[in-house]
């Protein structure tokens, strides 16, 4: 488990089987302030096994500076820090089976890019949207997390793909177009063809294809990814809040008003093959 204080300067690692914990104190500035301000930070390993913290000052003037910390060997992971998109709310890194490549940002103005630790290039996926009324910038309270708008899903050949809808609203009553970003394509994005309040899931059907599950105005739509060809949907005459699947690809909703059990069509459920 890894831990950053940004108001003592301290990085924790506690490791399993249970070890005494280590800390090291980062070398960039602390602030005195850092008590009332917004950090954002993301922690991942790379492919070579070093552990990585990436922090930054989310209200710092101008482009926020990513700072980021060699976990492992107690030491800056690099001199010089990264430059990273302005208006900083969320990182999300990629975790897959050789380690993480890119990291996923989103800023409250709307704008989302995904930094890759390979090359340090910075790609967009969203645009900063303009300015509008104060209860379209709000966030939901009720939404938990990040992963219903920023979430890493596997598409064909395992390639990464990062998912993204605006998350500025107050409520479900708000649907966003969902960008799709695909590490295949890197310079460009495509969008489902519908709106969503959420995204609810994204994982591998048992017939083998990547797919995303999103709450739209008529109840769960499922894509394929990275295309976002819409294959499969219901209608739930209520909230639609959260998804699982279950054994054998069955679905349980949840919604306001309860729990809902669905079976997607039987292609979608049959193993490749």
């Amino acid at each position: 488990m890894l831990g950053f204080d940004p108001v003592l300067g301290e990085i924790s690692l506690s490791v399993a089987p249970p070890q005494d914990l280590v800390l090291s104190q980062p070398s960039w500035p602390l602030r005195t302030d850092a008590r009332t301000r917004e950090f954002c930070s993301a922690a991942f390993e790379l492919p070579t096994g070093d552990v990585v913290l990436m922090a930054c000052d989310s209200e710092e003037p101008g482009p926020p500076q990513g700072h980021l910390w060699d976990v492992t060997a107690a030491r800056p992971f690099r001199t010089d820090p990264v430059e990273l998109i302005g208006g900083l709310v969320a990182m999300v890194p990629q975790h897959g089976t050789k380690g993480t490549r890119y990291v996923a940002m989103a800023a409250g103005t709307g704008e989302a890019a995904v930094l890759d630790l390979a090359t340090w290039r910075i790609h967009t996926v969203s645009q900063p949207r303009p300015e509008e009324d104060s209860a379209r910038r709000a966030y939901r309270s009720l939404a938990p997390g990040v992963s219903w708008y920023l979430r890493w899903a596997d598409g064909a050949d395992s390639q990464p793909v990062l998912l993204y809808m605006d998350c500025r609203g107050l409520d479900d009553t708000n649907l966003t177009p969902v960008t799709v970003w695909d590490s295949a394509h890197p310079d460009t994005t495509t969008l489902l063809p519908m709106p969503a309040a959420r995204l609810l899931w994204a994982g591998t059907a048992p017939n083998g294809e990547p797919m995303v599950a999103v709450s739209d105005e008529h109840g769960v739509a499922l894509c394929r990814l990275p295309s976002g060809e819409k294959v499969w949907s219901v209608p739930i005459p209520a909230l639609v809040t959260s998804l699982a699947v279950l054994p054998g690809f069955d679905l349980a909703i949840s919604t306001q008003q309860g729990v809902v059990l669905v079976r997607p069509s039987a292609e979608l459920r049959s193993k490749a093959g």
